[in-house]
């Protein structure tokens, strides 16, 4: 990672002394600047921390997040390795707009299926343009979290001559526009809380009956993560600098993407017909169970 972010020339990551390491302590470069928990006790306190930061190290702390947001996010579709326990304590802020983390305890490899977490990347910018459709996201969210089956509903939609991605986020569409829990909805959308109107509302229970791999729940982990940071500290100062920094945060990556490709798209083994229509079979019999209103929307096609 302190390869990666080097050759970036962006987040500062501190060398490790192995010669000094033992077993029990580790030995890194000295870090300075200010820890962001730090600042997060200040902000309760009723400082502002804009003027906190501009007056310790003369850095913008806005530029500093944006940064940071930017480089993690853009990490998990270029870098081969996530750090993912941005919490307040692992992220200290320096001078010249820079930004180091610090306590690589928790790390995971990026995921493999880059190409729909960079589909998922896209649903989420268009949320901040208002532009969002249910569906597609949560199409996306199914192909990022769960690649079998997706790969099944694909194939076996293909064998059937059918638009797999514009049927099953139709189905969505009109699913969640049929919900009586459309206040609810509309502050998720609101308030830009897309996992959690994912969690809640779109695949409540696991209706959907996806399989989380650790993997992909570490990325989930730390995007979370990330963003509870921003909003904690943005909401003290002004709510509105929340929505934008994020947004910002996904525009840049997303452009990115849609200019220069990504590094690695999904490996995966080709599906049979005969795998396919098993897992979606035994994904329908789940979904049956767990919700009988909405295995009736998707075998009855009512929606179409």
């Amino acid at each position: 990672m302190r390869a990666y972010f080097d050759a970036r020339g962006t987040l500062t990551i501190p060398r490790s002394y192995r010669e000094l390491t033992t077993r029990t302590v580790l030995v890194q470069e000295y870090v300075g600047g200010v820890s962001l928990v730090s600042l997060e006790a200040k902000q309760h306190e009723g400082y502002g921390i804009d003027s906190i930061v501009n007056q310790a190290l003369g850095s913008d702390v806005w530029t500093q997040l944006r940064l940071l947001g930017t480089e993690l996010l853009r990490a998990t579709v270029y870098a081969d390795y996530l750090m993912v326990d941005p919490h307040p304590g692992n992220i200290r802020l320096l001078p010249d707009n820079r930004v180091a983390l610090i306590d690589f305890g928790l790390i995971s490899p990026a995921p493999t299926n880059r190409g729909s977490f960079a589909s998922l990347i896209h649903e989420m910018r268009k949320l901040y343009e208002n532009k969002f459709e249910a569906g597609n996201f949560a199409v996306a969210m199914l192909a990022f979290f769960d690649v079998e089956l997706h790969d099944a509903l694909e194939r076996v939609a293909q064998e059937q001559s059918e638009d797999y991605t514009f049927s099953l986020g139709g189905f969505i569409d009109h699913f969640t526009a049929s919900q009586t829990k459309q206040t609810e909805i509309q502050h998720y959308l609101s308030d830009k809380q897309l996992l959690q109107l994912f969690s809640n509302i779109l695949n409540q229970d696991n209706k959907l009956g996806i399989r989380i791999t650790e993997e992909n729940a570490l990325v989930q982990r730390s995007m979370t993560m990330f963003m509870s940071v921003i909003r904690a500290i943005s909401d003290a100062h002004d709510e509105r600098v929340y929505e934008s920094i994020i947004h910002d945060c996904i525009l840049a990556v997303d452009e990115e993407i849609q200019a220069v490709g990504i590094s690695q798209t999904a490996t995966h083994r080709e599906m049979s017909e005969e795998r396919a229509y098993e897992v979606a079979s035994n994904w329908l019999a789940m979904v049956a169970e767990r919700d009988r209103r909405m295995y009736q929307f998707i075998t009855g096609r009512s929606y179409a």
